[in-house]
């Protein structure tokens, strides 16, 4: 109803355009290491050196034919670098090992038909895919692949990310990303990736971290919970609660965590750099339309005990409503809700103040928000350790980048005038990868036969357990037999 020009907006400079809807998905399950966002800097100095190389017109021949992905000017990064050979050729390997050589979805080449037309099983190269799409182009490249796909890649982007000491920095570059290609009419208001992300990120990250939503919403649903439970419903009450409700939310704009104000902000700074408006409407529709809101309806969002009756959920669901007016400066058409907008005015400029309240950290917090990883002397790990341990002893990892390092070098004339690539390269702990590689088969080898004497020894046991079994049955037999045949002699006595 509120997107099919069903309401009319009051003149008020609380606003500028309508915000994106969407409810969170569930909670995803956090398990990524600690360290990867490494990883992530190496790949991406790797990337920009292989870029320097196609630049060449002799490297044509190294690119395959993706364009149909990736159309636009503005991804010619993503275009070229998932387009290289060796990673192409890295990604059928990782299958045809994933699925024993059982590689479906393929063209007539048994090559890759397009990095996100056929599934990666292996959850090595998964990872890898994923450090690659934390570089912003490559992030919003997503946009151009179908909606389920790019759902499933922000959540396992945000499984990346989850544990990282760098997990603003990419967020902010894709914010960034996707308002400079967006436009007015359209900027926020329908689900993208980039949304879809930022709202992963707020309810798997940052609820559990600090439980906000829960300290905010909680008193709130229950004191609903109370009041109404087993009563009808009745407008006068609805309204008075939503009053309720949107005091509360808009006398704490402090309750919102740093790490979301940090990004609201950015998005705002990037709006107004954009001219598209004074950001107002997209921080409404990043913080309210996909994260208060969907738990307003659904408190089991932010508490999974929390499930509520139908006669309150009727209640919560005309709360957030209402709540939607506001965020988008809009008023209901509707002749049952004309009553709503004389409130719904009254609370335009409070709400103007929350949405620049919660968009306005200073630029000292957020230059040190945006900082690259420490240093080695500052506690960061060193890459080579980094790349060691991602491998966790598979080998898949390392040949990936020995693919790419032998196939680079086949074109450098010297390799030595390139320190920046030789650095990286040195960076590769191939020797210790071998002897992960050996251990790690070892160990599966031990496994196996650990598991195929298990087995020999269940077989046995089982065996035993039916030899057993049967002896019984035989002296159960036995024991019957001579039970008859006492029975029938005490009958001849009696005769």
């Amino acid at each position: 109803e509120e997107e099919g020009g069903d309401e009319e907006r009051p003149s008020s400079p609380a606003q500028e355009t309508g915000s994106p809807r969407g409810a969170p998905d569930p909670v995803p399950d956090p398990g990524a290491e600690q360290g990867l966002f490494a990883m992530v800097d190496f790949i991406m100095d790797l990337q920009l050196a292989v870029l320097d190389v196609l630049a060449q017109p002799k490297f044509a021949s190294m690119l395959t034919p993706y364009e149909e992905i990736y159309a636009t000017p503005a991804h010619e990064l993503a275009t070229f670098m998932m387009s290289l050979k060796p990673f192409d050729l890295a990604l059928l390997e990782a299958e045809k090992k994933a699925n024993k050589g059982q590689v479906e979805g393929h063209g007539s080449e048994g090559k890759l038909t397009g990095i996100y037309q056929s599934p990666i099983t292996h959850e090595h190269k998964l990872q890898i895919l994923e450090l690659l799409l934390l570089e912003p182009h490559f992030m919003y490249s997503m946009e151009k692949v179908p909606r389920t796909r790019y759902k499933e890649g922000a959540q396992r982007t945000i499984d990346v990310l989850i544990g990282s000491q760098q997990i603003l920095p990419p967020l902010a570059n894709l914010i960034k990303v996707t308002v400079q290609n967006s436009q007015q009419g359209t900027l926020m208001r329908t689900d993208s990736f980039c949304t879809t992300l930022i709202t992963k990120y707020a309810m798997s990250v940052i609820e559990p971290q600090t439980g906000f939503l829960r300290k905010l919403l909680g008193p709130l649903v229950r004191e609903v919970e109370a009041l109404v439970t087993n009563q009808p419903f009745e407008k006068d009450i609805a309204l008075f609660l939503t009053e309720k409700f949107t005091s509360q939310i808009l006398a704490q704009p402090m309750s919102v965590p740093e790490p979301l104000r940090i990004l609201l902000t950015i998005l705002k700074k990037e709006v107004v750099k954009c001219e598209l408006g004074n950001g107002r409407s997209a921080v409404g529709g990043m913080l309210l339309l996909r994260v208060v809101l969907p738990c307003v309806t659904m408190p089991s969002l932010f508490d999974s005990k929390m499930e509520v009756p139908n006669e309150v959920k009727q209640y919560l669901v005309f709360i957030s409503r209402m709540l939607q007016n506001l965020s988008n400066g809009t008023l209901p058409r509707a002749e049952d809700m004309q009553d709503t907008h004389d409130f719904l005015k009254s609370k335009s400029d409070d709400v103007a103040t929350y949405l620049d309240s919660i968009s306005c950290v200073e630029d000292a917090v957020l230059e040190k928000a945006m900082e690259g990883k420490a240093s080695k002397e500052e506690g960061g790990e060193p890459i080579s350790e980094v790349l060691l341990r991602c491998d966790k002893g598979t080998g898949i990892l390392g040949e990936f980048l020995m693919t790419v390092k032998v196939d680079i070098e086949k074109y450098y004339e010297n390799l030595a005038d390139y320190p920046k690539i030789q650095e990286l390269f040195n960076a590769i702990p191939e020797k210790e990868w071998a002897q992960e590689k050996e251990k790690g088969e070892k160990k599966e080898k031990k496994e196996k036969t650990k598991e195929r004497k298990t087995d020999k020894d269940k077989d046995s046991k089982d065996r035993d357990k039916e030899k057993k079994r049967k002896e019984r049955e035989k002296e159960k037999e036995k024991k019957e037999k001579e039970k008859k045949e006492r029975e029938k002699e005490k009958e001849k006595e009696k005769e």
